[in-house]
């Protein structure tokens, strides 16, 4: 007879003031917890992908932005890993959250892959490019230690420490109860250190494979063999010098229409004309203005997209105020052709 799985629940202690129709306060456990926390490990690109699969809501402009990548073609990124990492971010901490009692994320076990030539480099990725240009596509197998590196014993959760019981307000602010006196104090928090990986040989009948451990020391199989520190790639990097820093997921040689709404397309010669021509704005209520972003702006960013579906205006607008108002300049050619079509 098949076993049948039972989907784990929590138990909440709720204070509710009925009159104002509101909870007060929730007694936990550390399980519930842990789930909570775990909220601020993950990626926006996943929330934005959740929230649209579970409840087909939208956080203000993010859902633009995440639908912008999926629409746009492999040739605007870097490379194929850009787009899969935008559509598809993990956490560095995966591992820890599946030891979670209710796991909103569930993930496959991470990955690690290198080159035919067995580079010193290794990626979370199959379509990355090594440094000697061959694609990282050969699954290197991880020990068990490592695949199990999240399960410890159960005196400590994943994300806190000790078996206390907690209060959490309604605006889900987290204290730790101690009983005796009533009093609150913060939950003791677990950190770790992301892994170092080193390279080992795997001897089987048929061929000679490698696998990774994080044990530097570990015995090898034969006293010829050694254990050879691995560096993880930049997944951006589209291979060759490793060493140089990449700093986008877009081709620098690439322009883009950004909308009022953060809905991105690539910008070629008559993009923007047929995009206001679609949003039905004139020639003659137009102008253009050249403002500089900065990192207070691209904060009013985040902000104004978290809020609102108007985020540049709502980020912007101060800026474009503060400038006098110049005619449009006809021999731009967007501002040109404008005029031509209207």
């Amino acid at each position: 007879m098949a076993k049948i799985s039972v989907e784990p629940k929590f138990t909440l202690r709720l204070i509710v003031d009925e009159e104002k129709k509101k909870v007060v306060l929730a007694e936990a456990c550390r399980d519930f917890v842990d789930v909570l926390f775990s909220l601020l490990t993950l990626p926006m690109g996943t929330i934005i992908r959740l929230l649209k699969i579970h409840r087909k809501s939208e956080i203000g402009c993010f859902t633009n932005l995440y639908k912008s990548v999926v629409d746009m073609s492999i040739d605007d990124f870097e490379t194929e890993t850009c787009k899969q990492m935008l559509l598809y971010p993990r956490s560095v901490r995966e591992v820890q959250c599946n030891r979670l009692k209710v796991n909103i994320n569930p993930t496959q076990d991470i990955k690690c892959f290198q080159c035919s030539r067995y580079c010193s480099f290794f990626s979370n990725f199959s379509t990355s490019r090594c440094r000697c240009g061959a694609l990282t596509s050969k699954e290197i197998q991880l020990e068990n230690e490592e695949l199990l590196a999240g399960q410890t014993d159960d005196a400590n959760g994943v994300f806190v420490n000790g078996r206390c019981s907690f209060i959490i307000t309604d605006d889900l602010k987290v204290a730790v109860i101690i009983t005796d006196d009533f009093k609150m104090q913060l939950p003791s928090i677990i950190t770790q250190q992301p892994p170092v990986y080193y390279r080992y040989r795997l001897y089987s009948s048929n061929q000679v494979e490698y696998g990774l451990t994080t044990n530097g020391n570990r015995t090898t199989n034969y006293h010829k063999d050694g254990i050879v520190k691995v560096n993880l790639m930049d997944p951006k990097s589209s291979g060759k010098d490793q060493s140089r820093r990449c700093y986008g997921f877009l081709k620098k040689a690439t322009k883009f229409t950004v909308l009022d709404d953060l809905t991105i397309t690539s910008m070629n010669s008559c993009s923007t004309v047929c995009l206001l021509k679609k949003l039905q704005s004139h020639a003659d209520n137009l102008e253009v203005q050249v403002i500089s972003i900065t990192k207070t702006e691209a904060l009013n960013l985040l902000r104004a997209s978290l809020v609102t579906s108007s985020a540049l205006s709502t980020a912007l607008w101060s800026l474009i105020a503060k400038k006098p108002k110049e005619e449009t300049d006809l021999c731009n050619p967007v501002s040109k052709k404008l005029k031509e079509v209207t």
